[in-house]
């Protein structure tokens, strides 16, 4: 954009804001469609750094032998702080889940404007990102503008991260989370899924999943799960049996969909069997 180009839309924002449309007062808002372009917008690192969130300072950790494979985890200190959540084996409804160690982080403060304004500050000093920020928000020009009412998440890849903290408690694997609810419901399929029934059944457009020698030897570094340990090769405990996939996608064929809403279900298919079946972002959104 030119800079005559940029003073016009300038011009008008504030207009628009302060003198308003036949007295009508314009508020500005801004949001993006995709969490890359969230970041870019905002100024900010990409959204596979340790410091990606936008709203709190909470930071991911290093991955196992490789501080090259982030692992975006640590949601647990959103709980409160005598949460059963916290510990290292917890009991749920008959199952158990386990933990490399127990969570005693203090929940992440959240980002205030004055904190954004002295990060950027720094990081332009240092010439360097710093907790996130690589350089002023893009739309910090614009008239009113707000930390948090110029960057709403979208309804697509935004979920707000205490939605998540249930989910992610229960679980005992390693999911790339980063806030983006249509990639977790993909991921957690899969993870539940596996190879599923595609691979063996000669099934067009199947799962596929060569991650579980991965689980394993993780497990093990971990000292969590023994029974899966690449020694024993137990039975993964969150993977879903091939009984019970064709039982789940019985139960699919069954339901009744009105005219109006997206099958999840069709040519003797459901999303247990073929991933596609889930291709629309709000099919993924409405599952999970």
């Amino acid at each position: 954009m030119c800079s005559s180009s940029w003073h016009l839309k300038q011009v008008t924002f504030y207009r628009m804001m302060y003198t308003g449309v036949s007295g009508v007062k314009v508020k500005i808002f801004a949001t993006s469609m995709d969490t890359p372009g969230r970041a870019d917008l905002l100024g900010m690192q990409a959204c596979n750094s340790y410091t990606a969130c936008c709203v709190c300072k909470h930071s991911f950790r290093p991955g196992i032998g490789s501080a090259k494979k982030l692992i975006f985890d640590g949601y647990r200190r959103f709980l409160d702080p005598t949460s059963r959540g916290r510990g290292t084996r917890v009991s749920y409804r008959g199952n158990s889940y386990e933990y490399y160690r127990i969570c005693e982080r203090a929940p992440p403060e959240v980002r205030t404007e004055e904190f954004v304004r002295n990060a950027v500050a720094f990081a332009r000093l240092r010439k360097a990102a710093f907790l996130g920020h690589k350089a002023a928000p893009l739309i910090s020009r614009w008239p009113g503008f707000d930390w948090y009412r110029m960057n709403p998440p979208d309804f697509m890849h935004g979920m707000c991260v205490h939605q998540l903290i249930f989910i992610v408690v229960l679980i005992s694997i390693h999911l790339v989370i980063v806030s983006d609810c249509k990639i977790f419901c993909e991921m957690l399929l899969k993870v539940m899924i596996g190879k599923g029934l595609g691979v063996h059944d000669d099934l067009q457009g199947g799962y596929k999943w060569d991650k579980d020698a991965v689980h394993r030897r993780e497990s093990q570094a971990l000292n969590v799960f023994r029974d899966i340990w690449p020694d024993r090769s137990g039975p993964l405990p969150w993977r879903i049996t091939r009984p019970q996939l064709k039982r789940l996608n019985q139960r699919m064929r069954r339901i009744v969909w009105p005219h109006y809403m997206d099958r999840l279900f069709y040519d003797g298919c459901s999303f247990w069997i073929k991933p596609g079946r889930i291709w629309k972002t709000k099919r993924k959104v409405r599952l999970l």
